[in-house]
């Protein structure tokens, strides 16, 4: 070349196991015919040579003159290929050309296995970023759940919380490994994901844990911690089974994929989200056991021993430093234990949506958000473009944007022909007839072909009986280039498998690649004979072919998956629709915004995008539980009531799922940054329709009071059944004072009560009346009440209790085992005898 190259993609000479034609671009004498200006561009005829040379896959911003003859070029590339696949050479070579420097030109380089290598190096290399996210997530749990005093704080319940979901990953990666399930680069943003799962459902344990603190009034203390934990389960776990259910079912859809990498992942994140949600309840249902147990015995959360409250402790002379530090009482009700932020989603959000103009802003807002994600889905790209596969800081991702840019898409495709044919006759002609209807397509080019049939029928050798003895004994010597596309049976006597290949033209859309490969192939598969089309990039573009039916077959499964299991859970109709039309919401929106965010459909984002279904019913569900489960009477006030109730833990649910991901935008790995950018899609769009959208609908158009009653459980205000207790009094008579209706009636004034600390009262629980609108004076007096039942009747056997629940608007009355529908009056109360829900009039 007469002039020097800026930057050169350049593999040096292979050593003597390296199968190489002499290089005619760096020999004296294509030096000498371009000096003497014989070299055409870009296509040339090299001297003593029956066949042109493609001029522009080697030597790119080439400068001709007026008639294409070739003055010089900025870009050379030059390849070799090894004899054999030799992973020592290659390493060998990645090591020498790695310390080789020029000071006129850039050498960029690459192997066959470098894509591979590069990967697996980006993705193993950001596992550190693993237990920086673990630590992150123990840290914010810590902080969210410090609320209260040393007694009730649950700041080191959150950290078992976090420790179960890493106990999870730790046995799906352990067990699902000892089943020979290979791992694959995408199982490495599963960690990840499954701790955002666990600790979302940490949180709802505990805020369920919190809120049946004042559910109950224990007398005897031994079957408190079972009972409290009892209640807890019974509220929050509705939401976690549905969410881990659906997440579950969803990875076993995506086990059907035709993608090895999608069904790897697939089943190593299911059977991680089965665990997560067995140590969930096993392992941080056994922590909060315990939590119960020390809370009910008044003991220090670091300590462990018995304390007192800090008013006693100031009252007994100690300084406020120590009555702050050591001092802590059992809370009184849900709000006692509560951080800031727990109680500033609480406070402000329903504010913001339960208002005329807020719900007509939020109704707006969505309209534009679904406008804008129906064009984003319309716009949507698909496919995998390979250098955003190595991170960017690797050797091999220049090396794969400079030759994508200078260098076109020539794809050589070989028409392969299996078995036995008779090419002197008809099935020559037809593989003929195949190559020259392949020449034709307007994507190839029409006047190049590499056929060994179609140059042997024209030379000098053709013999039509002696076609093999011909071929075999002077045809290939005299063309060697054609000795590996015929293949002879161990005789030497008949053609077994032979291929001829033409060529595309210049390509570098991968939609058209897609479309050479979808003709090739039609055309191979019309022709009578047993022939194939192929080319090795052809794995690669299947993703354009295969990735969106797949995905919106599994996506449509999933939302399908999802249907049923609200049916069965949230069972409510209306509920069921509005639950799966904002998880669809959901995803059209995660969707569209891709475009938006430059992250293309592709076999990497297609698992991400299933696993969003799970995602998406989460934050849904939690709000439409709520409100069937309000004990008010307006649609306006069961929706204030349903996101008050669930504000704190969707909130500190999504912040702690995008915290479990949000260091994977420092990850130089294409696999962790797309699932980063979903997972943040998912979880803002998922808490944006929970705490704004599902509120704003329902407050319009949600079921009334009257509605929901056939439908679902009757439960309060924190999911309970009404018939559950709120007061027991152990040993009472059964019947006792009961009306020929079944009914108990019990005067206001009962005797005593006045002091609760006389009766044995438990102080720690006299706001819990008062979470339900009952005055707290009138709750003493019946707890007082039960006691006295209870003196009264020693001899009763414990199976005959009384159970007493504050205020609740609609109730059964059930006599020797008949339901019966009826509305409360404001004085009455529902109880249970330990046979019959009855009800009490004070």
């Amino acid at each position: 070349m007469d002039k020097v190259c800026p930057t050169m993609i350049f593999v040096p000479k292979p050593p003597p196991s390296v199968s190489s034609k002499e290089n005619y671009l760096l020999s004296p004498g294509f030096q000498a015919l371009l000096s003497a200006g014989l070299i055409s561009f870009p296509r040339w005829l090299p001297p003593r040579s029956k066949e042109t040379v493609d001029l522009s896959f080697y030597l790119s911003q080439a400068t001709t003159n007026d008639r294409n003859i070739l003055q010089a070029a900025g870009i050379l590339k030059l390849s070799f290929k090894l004899r054999e696949n030799s992973k020592e050479w290659m390493a060998e070579f990645l090591s020498a050309i790695e310390k080789t420097s020029s000071n006129f030109s850039n050498i960029l380089y690459g192997t066959t296995d470098s894509l591979s290598e590069e990967l697996d190096k980006g993705t193993k290399g950001d596992i550190y970023l693993f237990s920086l996210t673990f630590t992150l997530c123990i840290t914010f749990a810590s902080v969210v759940s410090s609320g209260g005093n040393p007694v009730s704080t649950r700041a080191m319940l959150a950290n078992a919380g976090v420790l179960a979901a890493g106990l999870s990953v730790v046995g799906s990666l352990g067990l699902v490994s000892l089943c020979g399930v290979k791992f694959v680069s995408l199982v490495g943003i599963m960690p990840f994901l499954i701790i955002g799962i666990g600790v979302d459902d940490m949180f709802l344990l505990m805020s369920s844990w919190s809120e049946a603190i004042s559910e109950k009034i224990f007398v005897d203390r031994k079957s408190a911690v079972a009972a409290h934990l009892g209640a807890t389960f019974a509220s929050a776990g509705i939401g976690i089974t549905v969410t881990s259910l659906t997440d579950f079912v969803t990875f076993i859809i995506g086990t059907t994929s035709t993608f090895r990498s999608v069904t790897n992942f697939s089943i190593y994140t299911g059977v991680a989200v089965l665990f997560c949600y067995i140590c969930q309840a096993s392992f941080f249902g056994g922590c909060l056991s315990l939590h119960t147990r020390r809370v009910l015995s008044q003991r220090h959360f670091l300590t462990c021993m018995k304390t007192k409250s800090r008013k006693e402790l100031k009252e007994k002379g100690k300084s406020s430093c120590v009555a702050v530090i050591c001092g802590g009482s059992i809370p009184q009700s849900p709000r006692d234990d509560e951080s800031i932020c727990e109680k500033l989603p609480r406070l402000t959000i329903p504010k913001l949506v339960i208002n005329s103009v807020g719900r007509v802003v939020i109704i707006v807002g969505f309209l534009g958000y679904l406008a804008a994600s129906i064009y984003g889905v319309i716009n949507l790209p698909q496919g995998l473009v390979l250098y955003n596969l190595v991170p960017k800081s690797s050797y091999y991702h220049s090396f794969l944007v400079l030759n994508e840019e200078h260098f076109p898409s020539h794809l050589p495709v070989a028409f392969v022909v299996d078995g036995q044919v008779d090419y002197s006759g008809n099935d020559g002609d037809q593989l003929r007839l195949l190559i020259s209807l392949a020449q034709n397509y307007s994507l190839m080019v029409p006047n190049f072909q590499r056929c060994w049939l179609t140059d042997y029928v024209t030379s000098a050798y053709y013999s039509n009986t002696s076609f093999v003895n011909n071929l075999r004994d002077v045809f290939l010597p005299a063309n060697p280039l054609y000795y590996n596309d015929v293949i002879l049976d161990p005789t030497n006597t008949s053609i077994i498998a032979s291929r001829c290949y033409v060529v595309s033209r210049s390509i570098r859309s991968q939609y058209d690649l897609a479309d050479v490969m979808t003709r090739m192939r039609s055309l191979a598969d019309d022709s009578p004979l047993h022939v194939f089309a192929y080319q090795q990039s052809f794995v690669a573009l299947e993703q354009y072919l295969a990735v969106l039916p797949a995905t919106l077959q599994m996506v449509g499964v999933a939302i399908a998956v999802i249907f049923v299991v609200c049916v069965v859970f949230l069972l409510h109709p209306f509920m069921v629709v509005l639950v799966t039309i904002t998880v669809a919401m959901i995803l059209v929106g995660i969707f569209g915004f891709m475009y938006y965010w430059d992250t293309p459909l592709s076999s990497i984002t297609m698992i991400h995008l299933v696993m969003s279904v799970g995602f998406s019913v989460d934050f849904s569900a939690h709000v439409c539980s709520a409100y069937l489960v309000s004990d008010a009477s307006t649609r306006k006030e069961r929706a204030h009531d349903a996101i008050s109730h669930a504000a704190s833990a969707i909130f500190n649910g999504g912040v702690s799922s995008l915290l479990g991901v949000i260091l994977l935008v420092f990850s130089d790995s294409y696999i962790f940054i797309s699932f980063f950018r979903i997972m943040v899609l998912v979880i803002g769009f998922g808490m944006l329709h929970a705490v704004l959208f599902l509120p704003a609908v329902l407050s319009l158009i949600g079921p009334q009071n009257s509605q929901i009653g056939a439908s679902a459980p009757m439960t309060d205000s924190t999911g309970q059944s009404d018939d559950i207790t709120m007061t027991s009094c152990k040993n009472a008579p059964t019947g006792h004072g009961k009306s020929d209706n079944n009914d108990i009636t019990r005067s206001k004034n009962a005797p005593g009560g006045q002091n609760p600390a006389d009766d044995n009262y438990d102080t720690s629980r006299e706001n819990a009346a008062g979470e339900s609108g009952q005055d707290k004076e009138t709750y003493k007096n019946l707890v007082h009440e039960c006691k006295t039942i209870k003196e009264a009747n020693p001899s009763l056997n414990s199976a005959n209790e009384i159970y007493l629940q504050p205020i609740s608007k609609t109730g059964f009355k059930q006599n020797n085992g008949h339901a019966e529908e009826k509305q409360l009056k404001p004085e009455e109360y529902l109880a249970y005898d330990g046979k019959n829900t009855i009800i009490i009039s004070l």
